[in-house]
């Protein structure tokens, strides 16, 4: 969401990213401490101490599996994905075997608006990303009368009494109005 103006805003929809894993057939029967590894996400630029975690006992062999599913802010580069495995030099720690990222601008770029990538030789990543899109239309916030806990507008003589100043355990409320004058809906504020 842009402000452009004073009570005037324009949507635009954050990006949106999908990882898929897959871990090749032979990796799983030759590797015994598979349940040791792991994969990490990390995002590249903002939010740097972000890192989530997938087991590879989470994924099958030869198919594809969505490992995650998330909204990035526009501040975001992309994505790293770690191969990790537990009990690196410390004991609760892990060691870092391989690393790849996939920057918004490649995949902006692709085909598809998605890649593929190997990590270690021992499983295939693929991203996918929907493009942020800007809102056709103007929507517009005016102010509207406070509200109770229920929602109920509160009369004009309670306001008059208070001079117009918001009430403690009171809500404001927004109506956010489209291009056409039409209400969107109500923003209600405590």
């Amino acid at each position: 969401m842009t402000v452009l103006h004073k009570n005037e805003v324009r949507l635009i929809f954050t990006m949106q990213a999908c990882v898929f894993v897959r871990i090749k057939q032979r990796i799983r029967t030759l590797q015994k401490d598979i349940n040791r590894d792991f994969l990490r996400l990390r995002i590249t630029r903002c939010h740097s101490e972000l890192k989530l975690d997938k087991a590879f006992s989470n994924f099958t062999d030869d198919s594809w599996k969505k490992a995650w599913h998330f909204y990035c802010e526009f501040g975001t580069k992309g994505v790293m994905l770690e191969f990790r495995r537990h009990g690196g030099k410390c004991l609760r720690g892990s060691s870092l075997l391989d690393t790849v990222s996939f920057g918004w601008n490649d995949l902006l770029r692709a085909d598809s608006l998605t890649l593929e990538k190997e990590i270690s030789q021992q499983v295939n990543v693929v991203t996918s990303i929907t493009p942020p899109v800007q809102a056709p239309y103007l929507l517009k916030c005016v102010p509207d009368r406070v509200t109770d806990d229920s929602g109920a507008m509160i009369s004009d003589v309670i306001l008059k009494m208070s001079s117009y100043r918001p009430q403690e355990g009171r809500w404001l409320s927004r109506t956010v109005l489209d291009h056409s004058g039409r209400v969107c809906f109500v923003v209600r504020i405590r």
